[in-house]
């Protein structure tokens, strides 16, 4: 295929048949890769800090507003101590986890962290640590 980028006075050449471009298939092209399986992403991850009253409140918000296309689960204090169906924060942050990889691409939100990390007891922190270490580092889950 012969494509021309509109901004751009250059020509690419693109060689490639479909047919050719499957899961485990002999290409080994990065091309093939990303035809097969999408771009590669490793451990997405977005902090948004500053001092107090910069309108992080705001700006999180919005952002998640423009990516409502995705699966969004929120884990907070009120969140982790206030499920009824599940006995600790623990198993608040291993069930959010789980939601997040059956519902892929999904984003995992963490409100004010800074806040209540001093709060939490060392086995939240633990857990937390331990379970977005595990994850899968081309995993599509924003953290």
């Amino acid at each position: 295929r012969n494509n021309k980028s509109e901004d751009e006075d250059v020509d690419v050449d693109v060689d490639v048949d479909d047919d050719e471009v499957r899961p485990g298939g002999n290409d080994g092209s990065m091309l093939a890769s990303m035809r097969a399986f999408g771009p590669p992403t490793y451990r997405p991850r977005l902090l948004l800090a500053g001092a107090g009253g910069m309108g992080q409140n705001h700006v999180a918000p919005a952002l998640l507003h423009c990516l409502e296309t995705f699966h969004v689960f929120v884990l907070e204090p009120a969140v982790m101590f206030g499920d009824c169906g599940l006995k600790t924060p623990e198993e608040s942050i291993v069930h959010c986890f789980t939601e997040a990889r059956r519902a892929v691409p999904s984003i995992v939100y963490l409100p004010a962290i800074d806040g209540w990390w001093a709060l939490v007891a060392d086995s939240v922190k633990v857990t937390l640590l331990s379970v977005v270490k595990g994850q899968y580092p081309g995993f599509p889950c924003l953290l």
